[in-house]
């Protein structure tokens, strides 16, 4: 999926917009069914993390390797755990 957030302000009170992309990838026909049924709370988590990130948040590759840990754990809040076998960001831009 695709989200469009506002982030939370920056360390300076800038406020700053991230626009990213997702590809859950479920580690199996039953997780991807699970993930599906819960998509609106996996949807819900997903924007209200991102919501609570700071563009510093976002730097470099840690933080990315942070990012994609907290994305997956919060879908498995939702879907149950063991459901993604990996969270793929193919976008990911921070204005």
């Amino acid at each position: 999926g695709e989200y469009l957030v506002d982030l939370a302000p920056d360390i300076h009170g800038r406020v700053a917009y991230l626009r990213i992309s997702l590809d859950i990838q479920p580690a199996s026909p039953v997780a991807l069914a699970a993930i599906e049924a819960e998509r609106p709370a996996v949807d819900e988590r997903i924007n209200f993390f991102l919501r609570q990130l700071t563009p510093e948040d976002l730097d470099g590759s840690e933080a990315s390797i942070r990012l994609k840990s907290e994305l997956r754990r919060r879908i498995e809040l939702a879907a149950g755990e063991g459901a993604v076998r990996d969270v793929i960001v193919s976008q990911l831009i921070v204005q």
